[in-house]
């Protein structure tokens, strides 16, 4: 069996690594393979055939399902749900203070500034699809930027331009202190005067009603910077999913394996409930799983309330 794994010190590499741990206690041998195309690739050799398990964003993999947002006419019919993880990520948006953006409504009339976002094409579908909807929603558009002198560069190429401070604009993950995404955000919150930008609430709740991500809020004290809770989208679960041909008892034991060793989780920052329901993950659970949970009452216990995921 193969394993589709994201790019190396990503939270989906860590998670897949966890899967992968989990499997082998279980006897379940599971090959990693790491596919060119990013994160679009990886979720569809799920879906082709070509992996068997893998993991994302809960937002992603309803989306490749439903042929919504970041995948809007790519449909995966065939992924199915085995367990959700707990696993905090919002987006963040910072200007350096001498670049005299107050806003990101400013970035429309600024020019000659260097941007280092997520963008099409990149690693993530997902973050450069939130990136441009927050830009969007804020009346920005990325290729006018470049119109207007601006250096746009995407972040998966340009990590080394953001830790030399070679960028007045950065929009990027940001995950609880201590994770993959927070060090990048480190070192540049400590070496330079960062403000954080936050997303105005008619942007938010554009974002949240046109394609379901729910606004967040990035807590004060995350970073050097974060005076004050700054409003943003967030992403708060992830899904191990699986292709529905994968046999009844290979998926009931992985499943059952990555809840007995959700304690391995913790120095994650993220966690596993069994008790919360995937009824709710906007995509179908695997059979053997779903007749699983529903012997031991778990199907459709509870989703987790706002303060839980923002925990």
């Amino acid at each position: 069996m193969k394993i589709a794994i994201g790019q190396a010190g990503t939270p989906e590499w860590h998670l897949c690594a966890f899967a992968g741990e989990a499997a082998a206690a279980a006897g379940i041998a599971l090959e990693r393979k790491r596919f060119d195309g990013g994160e679009a690739r990886r979720v569809a050799s799920v879906h082709e055939g070509m992996a068997d398990v893998s993991v994302a964003l809960a937002e992603t993999v309803r989306w490749t399902y439903r042929a919504q947002g970041a995948y809007d006419g790519w449909r995966h019919t065939s992924l199915r749900a085995l367990a959700a993880i707990h696993h905090a990520q919002w987006l963040g948006v910072a200007a350096r203070w001498e670049a005299g953006i107050g806003s990101l409504a400013d970035l429309g009339a600024a020019r000659d500034l260097r941007l280092s976002a997520p963008l099409p094409g990149g690693e993530s579908a997902t973050w450069a699809f939130a990136a441009g909807q927050a830009l969007a929603a804020h009346g920005v558009r990325v290729g006018e930027l470049a119109e207007r002198g601006w250096r746009v560069e995407d972040l998966a190429k340009g990590a080394a331009r953001v830790r030399s401070l070679d960028f007045d604009v950065l929009i990027a993950p940001l995950g609880p202190v201590g994770s993959t995404h927070a060090s990048l955000w480190q070192e540049a919150s400590v070496l330079a005067n960062l403000r954080f930008l936050p997303l105005s609430d008619a942007a938010l709740e554009r974002i949240h009603s046109d394609h379901g991500l729910p606004r967040a809020t990035l807590p004060a004290g995350t970073l050097r910077g974060v005076d004050a809770p700054v409003p943003t989208v967030g992403f708060q679960r992830w899904t191990v999913f699986v292709s529905e041909r994968l046999e009844d008892r290979v998926a009931l034991a992985l499943a059952r394996a990555l809840e007995e060793r959700r304690a391995a989780l913790v120095p994650l920052h993220a966690a596993l409930d069994p008790l919360c329901s995937l009824e709710d993950l906007g995509l179908p659970v695997h059979r053997a799983v779903k007749r699983d949970r529903e012997e031991r009452g778990l199907a459709a216990w509870r989703t987790p309330g706002r303060e839980e995921r923002q925990a």
